[in-house]
């Protein structure tokens, strides 16, 4: 079943309702925003390898997570690049 056949039938045969569900899943998520913070912050794409970069993006997910601000997890990364 196609994206668009799924979205339409968990809200029905309601053609605005699958309009309304599918542009709700592309409003930016909280993570969303605060990863964006942090790329701000950082100066670069935080979509890196902690062995050769120093951060990756799933390091800075455990840190939102845990509840860190952007500002303490590009801290804890090191600072800007």
């Amino acid at each position: 079943m196609s994206y668009e056949r799924g979205v339409l039938a968990q809200s029905g045969s309601d053609h605005l309702a699958g309009w309304a569900a599918e542009s709700a899943a592309c409003d930016p998520t909280d993570f969303d925003k605060w990863i964006d913070k942090v790329e701000l912050l950082l100066g670069v794409s935080v979509d890196g390898d902690d062995e050769t970069d120093g951060f990756s993006l799933d390091g800075f997910n455990d840190m939102w997570e845990a509840g860190r601000t952007p500002e303490q997890a590009v801290a804890a990364a090191g600072g800007r690049r």
